[in-house]
Formats: structure tokens, C-alpha cells, sequence
């Protein structure tokens, strides 16, 4: 019987020979790393559209075009690179994270084509909006800030993230409350039962 230690190494062997010979086919020359983020990033889209190929996300996002260095992932909204959750802390601002460019609110659809890399700021902050409208909008923080020479948008983001942020988390604690509630109406209906049992 093969040790647990000696089976993860033989596995993890395997694995790279199928990276190494997929990227000599494919004719890229990315590090583990980036394919790992690929990977990654692979698994969300699936999240909204299970059936999405591994080429059409690379296509998508633009991946194919960045020399396979992890430091050119950057949000399609404010171009930060965008970090895993191990390379940064709670929140996490800067981990990518999957948008929709039109949002559902909006009518937009789980389609491959209106699915965007954005960091978790930018998707937070954006919402409701679409992606024309949000893009437009840090483009006048940009024009202010050349203008006037002082950070709006830094300012910005920190209040409309924390606006936000907050905003969300209310929300799930408004969940928990009222979940509850629910269970304590529903105990005390139970309660009510046994006792009309007796």
C-alpha cells in the first residue's frame, strides 16, 4: 500500500506533466503559478456558467495576452493587480473576484460574454450599475484628479467601500435576526401543539 506522502507527490507530478504538455500544445509559457490563478478563475465563472471552456474564459478576460505573468491580472475597472486571498487580509479588496458587466438588475444574463475580472472593491462598489456607467464614473475621478491635483478617488473608494461594505453586512445580520425569529415563532408553534396534544 503506497504512503499518503508518496501518493500527493506522484499526483502532484502528474499534474504538472498534464500542465507542462497542455502549455507546449497550446504554445504557452506560463509559469505554475498564473495557471493555477487560470484554474482558479475557471472554477468562478463556473459558479454562474457551468458549461464555460477553459479557452473561452482565457479569451474572455484577455489572459492569453499577458505573457503568463501573474502581476498583469488586474481588474478590468480600476487596472489594480489583483492578489489571492492568501496574499492579502479580510476583506479582501484586491482578490478577484467574477462581474456581471450588466448587471441581473439590469437584465443582464450568466453568459461567458458579459462576465468581467474585477477586484472584490470595484465589484462591490459598482453594483447595480453597468459597466459603462461605472467606468464612466472613475473616469471623471481621474479627470477631477488631474484637474484639482487632490486623491478624490482614493477619498472615494474608501467612503463607497465602506458605504457598501456596510450596507452588506447589515443586510446579513438583518438575514440572521429575522431567521431567528422565524425559528423562535416556529418553536413556540410547536410548543403550542404539544401542549393542545396534552
Amino acid at each position: 500500500m503506497m504512503s499518503k506522502k508518496k501518493n500527493e507527490e506522484r499526483s502532484a507530478k502528474a499534474s504538472q506533466r498534464y500542465y507542462d504538455r497542455l502549455r507546449k500544445k497550446l504554445g504557452y509559457t506560463w509559469s505554475d503559478e498564473f495557471e493555477k490563478r487560470i484554474i482558479d478563475i475557471l472554477r468562478h465563472v463556473r459558479a454562474y456558467v457551468p458549461d464555460a471552456t477553459r479557452d473561452q474564459v482565457i479569451k474572455q478576460f484577455g489572459l492569453d495576452k499577458l505573457d503568463g505573468d501573474v502581476k498583469n491580472i488586474k481588474c478590468c475597472y480600476c487596472h489594480n493587480t489583483l492578489l489571492t486571498a492568501k496574499q492579502t487580509s479580510y476583506p479582501y479588496k484586491e482578490v478577484a473576484s467574477i462581474d456581471h458587466m450588466m448587471s441581473h438588475h439590469n437584465g443582464g444574463h450568466s453568459t461567458v460574454e458579459n462576465l468581467g475580472l474585477a477586484c472584490h472593491r470595484c465589484n462591490i462598489i459598482k453594483g447595480t450599475n453597468n459597466a459603462d456607467t461605472y467606468r464612466g464614473i472613475l473616469k471623471s475621478l481621474d479627470e477631477s484628479h488631474r484637474k484639482n491635483g487632490t486623491n478624490i478617488k482614493q477619498t472615494w473608494f474608501e467612503q463607497s467601500w465602506s458605504a457598501k461594505y456596510a450596507d452588506k453586512m447589515n443586510r446579513k445580520i438583518a438575514e440572521q435576526v429575522i431567521l431567528q425569529r422565524m425559528k423562535i415563532v416556529e418553536n413556540m408553534k410547536k410548543e403550542k401543539e404539544k401542549e393542545k396534544e396534552r
